[in-house]
This record gives C-alpha cells, structure tokens and sequence, in this order.
C-alpha cells in the first residue's frame, strides 16, 4: 500500500503482477504445498493441453458449418472435434462431469431421450432422429465447458479460446467475400449461397461472444478485433439469411440499450436512424438493400413465397394433426423449431423441451459469475437472439450438430462460475 502510495505510475504493474500470481496459486494447488517443479509443470501443461483443445473444437464446429477453408468431404471428421476435449478432461477429471450443477441438463437430456425410446417403441413410428442427437450434442459441449472451467478457467484462457476462433472466422469471412459474394446473382430469388443459412448463423455466433467480451481486451487488441468483426457483419448481410437478420437485429439493439454512456447512446442512435433514413429514401439504396438484401427478391403480396414456403409446409402437417397432439406424430421436417417440436413429439415433448429451455433463461438471468462477468450478456444475446431465429429454423437452439455450440459452451463456463445452493435447486 505504501508503495503504491509514493508510485501511483507503478500500481498497474503491481496489479497485474499480482493478479497472475494470484492466478498460478489458484490454478495450481500444488503451489501451496511446496510441490516439485515438476509438479507445476505438469499442472500448466494440461491447462495449456485443455485450452489448446477447446480453442480447436470451437473452432472445428465453425468450419464444420460450411465448405470455405476445408473440402466437403473432411467436414464430416469435424463434428467429432469435442470427443478431443471430452477424452482429456475425463482422462484425469472425471468425477467432475457428475457435478450437482449440471444435473438438470443431464436429466432432461435423459428424460427426453427416454421419452423418445418408448414412444418409439409403443407406435412403431420414428422419434428418435435429429432433435435427440441435437440434444444430446448441446449437453454434452455444456458439461464439457462446465469441467474445462471449473479447473482451468481465466481471462487469459478465454481470450486466447476467443481470438483464436475469431481470427480464423475472420480469414473464412475473407475467402467468402473474395471468393463467393462476388458471385451471387442479387437480381434473382435463387441468387444465394446454398449454405447461407449456416454460415450465416455461425458467424453470428462468433461476433456476439467477441463483441460481449471486447471491452475486457487490452486498447491494443481491440482495434484488429473491432475489424475482424465489421469484416464478418458485412459478409452476414451480404449472405442474405433473413433469419440470422432478425437474430443479428436483435444483438444490436441490446448492445445499444447496453452503452453505459448516455451521450455515446444517443450518438449511436443518431446515427442508425439517420443511415436506416437515408436507405429508406434513396431510391438505389432502398432497392438493394430493402428488396434484394432484406426481402432477398420477394415481395410481401405473397405471404407464402415471402416465407420461402414455410407457411404452407406447416399448414399441411397441421392438419394431420388429429387426435395426435399429445405425444405427436414422430419426426417431420419442419422451418420452425417451437411448432416442429409440438407436431413431432406433441405436448408432452414439448413440455419436455420447453420446460428445460425456460430453466436455462431463468438461469442466465439468475447466475452472478465471480469473474468473466461478460460470459452472462454473451449468454443472454446468444440465447435470446438463438429463440428468435429458430421461428425460422428447424433445429436451433439445439443444433444442427455442434451449430449451436457458442451458446452452450458458454452456458457451461457460466455454470462453473457459480456455487452450488440446494436451496434454488431443490
């Protein structure tokens, strides 16, 4: 205190000098007993091993999404890449995946999957398809990011899961807009990407956890992470995904409600009015932006081609519907997760499914992480912005595969964060 008092210049360094001693203390108990260098050496070397094989995980369910940095064929291995973290972890951690905070997940999980085998079973009509291995998929990355964090948790790590998965969604951004967008044809309804919607819906993902966890970066750091962002957003509305329009909507609206200062607040606002105005109005701009970008060639007399079909899809499974809403007719397709669960699993799978989802956003609002505080408003942008896409996807907020994997990861590190209290969770 006395030195800090005759060196203010010198507090910073003392912070953050003891903020890392702090954090090898925690990190590694040994410390405390006097252990071996050795010992030490290891310790880091698995927080080290454990970081290196998330940051490739998350990494691998971005590029799983589409063909742009990797052939067709070798995305099949990367759904596969969370079985690298989940070998390693249990490998010397396995009773922490039987941790009282996760098992809510894994009873729903459970209960789902049970519901889906004896129904199966009884009828004879298919239940057990993509939705449980979705599921099943989204716990399995929770429970995984939940042991990672309990164990090897920290600023620095996440920072380095972070940019490492922003720099390479980056350089996919970058083969895209050199590569792809030069090709779409604007004019015409067909003219897109064929895997718009994924790619779309990643990127998304990627920009909502870097920008929530920007402001903790150094001032150096944040100006190529500001760009790597701006780069990804620009090719999102060049991809023409109206879903993933409505999620990204919906980011930048909390984000500006989010700003703290309140002139920076109404500048921010000044200026999206004045650009959504000057669109609105300027007769070029209204014609890409509004109907090729926005209404993607589709005009809003035709409600059902507006919606690329789904409103008749929907009509026709509904009116199949009789006498099968409470346990459903089994696995249909449908662009519209909330009405895909009812019809398939009927109301008792969707009680199931919708009771488990309104436990997840009671939680996040609930949960006070100790540190990594941004982890909760990424959490809740992830999650929000996810339900109001899957109005318009047929398996979000659970999948396709590891599609979603931001918003559980996230759930999972969050979880960690937070004491376990019978009380809440009886």
């Amino acid at each position: 205190v006395v030195g800090q008092m005759e060196r203010p210049k010198r507090s910073r360094m003392f912070r953050l000098r003891l903020s890392h001693l702090s954090h090898s203390l925690i990190l590694c108990p040994a410390l405390m007993r006097g252990s071996s260098k050795e010992q030490m050496h290891r310790c880091l070397t698995k927080e080290t091993a454990a970081t290196v094989l998330m940051a490739l995980a998350c990494i691998a369910s971005m590029l799983r999404q589409a063909d742009i940095l990797l052939p067709y064929p070798a995305l099949w291995y990367l759904k596969f890449a969370w079985i690298l973290p989940l070998a390693f972890l249990v490998s010397f951690r396995a009773k922490d995946f039987l941790d009282r905070r996760l098992w809510v997940s894994y009873g729903f999980a459970a209960a789902f999957a049970l519901y889906c085998t004896v129904m199966q079973a009884i009828t004879g009509t298919t239940y057990i398809g993509k939705d449980l291995y979705n599921i099943l998929t989204s716990v399995a990355i929770l429970a995984i990011s939940f042991v990672y964090w309990n164990n090897f948790g920290s600023e620095r790590n996440l920072r380095l899961i972070l940019g490492s998965l922003l720099l390479i969604t980056a350089a996919s951004a970058f083969k895209l807009l050199a590569t792809v967008i030069p090709h779409i044809d604007y004019s015409t309804i067909s003219g897109a990407y064929y895997l718009k919607n994924s790619v779309s819906f990643v990127f998304l993902s990627v920009i909502t956890l870097s920008w929530a966890a920007i402001h903790r970066q150094e001032r150096n750091d944040r100006f190529w992470q500001y760009a790597a962002i701006a780069l990804i957003s620009i090719v999102i509305l060049c991809l023409r995904s109206r879903a993933t329009y409505l999620g990204m909507a919906f980011v930048v609206i909390y984000a500006i409600c989010a700003l703290k200062n309140r002139n920076t607040q109404l500048y921010v606002i000044a200026g999206v009015s004045f650009t959504a105005l000057t669109i609105l109005f300027t007769p070029a701009l209204h014609e890409f932006f509004i109907d090729r970008l926005l209404l993607a060639c589709r005009t809003l007399d035709n409600t059902n081609l507006f919606f690329s079909y789904r409103l008749s899809h929907i009509s026709n499974e509904l009116q199949t519907m009789n006498g099968m809403w409470i346990f459903g007719k089994g696995c249909v397709y449908l662009d519209c997760f909330p009405i895909a669960i009812t019809i398939q699993y009927g109301i008792v799978g969707a009680l199931i499914v919708f009771s488990f989802l309104a436990y997840v956003a009671y939680r996040i609002s609930e949960i006070r992480p100790a540190k990594s505080a941004y982890l909760k408003q990424a959490a809740i942008l992830l999650f929000w912005s996810f339900m109001t896409v899957s109005i318009f996807e047929a398996h979000v907020p659970f999948g396709t595969g590891v599609k979603c994997f931001a918003l559980w990861m996230t759930l999972g590190m969050l979880s960690a964060q937070t004491a376990y209290n019978p009380k809440k969770h009886k």
